[in-house]
């Protein structure tokens, strides 16, 4: 299903594909297409070269496979689809253009980063814990988010920042400004991220607006109350999860 590195079935474009769109060796939809200079067959990149790395003909019969460019038709009919991004069991609801598609899912804030040190806090925490982990993860990206059930696979709300953050010092009610996030880490006090610059740490930031995009929890404190979007004082539900990972 990947479209990074792989194929991408049917099942994630929008709309109907024809028949002519498909890969006659891996059957998905055509995937940096290259076309047979005999028979004019196109199939992806990656399909043909596995199949010559095996084979001399082409998988039409033709007595040798002769590489040319794809049609300009179907390069220009294949950047009219869209598709669905590959991590929309994570939650993300983008779909691309064709073209859009592979740089999308590279920068795709829903990935399941691959983790190295991975952090499920799910009641306390403290300041030294998130200092720790910092040396995990140095010079990588972050994704701190939260999860509503404990089984769910499905953040309910991430933002994705340098690991840096969590070496922050921020004066109370002074968050920093990293990609297009407004991030804040005041020892002692909480830990969380707002569209905008203005928070209330002193009540975990629950008194204020675009509360759906703001996440924070109490740092070195018992009681672990925290809010996620727009639900608030979560002091005793064991049913939403703390979520911080790092890429690989």
């Amino acid at each position: 299903m990947a479209s990074s590195s792989g194929n991408i079935c049917t099942e994630r474009v929008q709309g109907k594909v024809e028949d002519e769109y498909l890969c006659s060796i891996c059957h998905n939809l055509i995937w940096k297409p290259i076309a047979c200079k005999n028979c004019d067959n196109v199939f992806c990149t990656s399909c043909i070269q596995q199949w010559t790395n095996n084979n001399s003909s082409c998988p039409f019969r033709c007595p040798q496979f002769e590489e040319k460019r794809c049609p300009p038709m179907i390069n220009a009919l294949l950047s009219k689809l869209k598709i669905k991004c590959k991590f929309v069991d994570n939650g993300c609801t983008d779909v691309p253009l064709y073209d859009s598609i592979e740089k999308h899912e590279k920068d795709c804030q829903y990935q399941q980063l691959k983790c190295r040190g991975c952090s499920d806090l799910v009641w306390d925490t403290t300041t030294e814990e998130l200092r720790q982990l910092y040396t995990k993860c140095i010079d990588k990206r972050i994704l701190v988010g939260a999860i509503n059930g404990s089984s769910s696979t499905v953040l309910a709300l991430a933002a994705v920042g340098p690991s840096t953050i969590l070496q922050l010092e921020t004066s109370l009610n002074q968050p920093i400004y990293y990609n297009n996030v407004y991030w804040y880490l005041t020892s002692n006090t909480s830990f969380g991220f707002s569209p905008l610059p203005k928070i209330i740490q002193s009540k975990v930031d629950i008194e204020t607006v675009d509360g759906d995009k703001r996440l924070s929890w109490y740092l070195d404190r018992a009681t672990g109350g925290w809010r996620a979007g727009t639900t608030t004082g979560l002091h005793h539900d064991n049913n939403w999860r703390k979520i911080i990972m790092t890429e690989k």
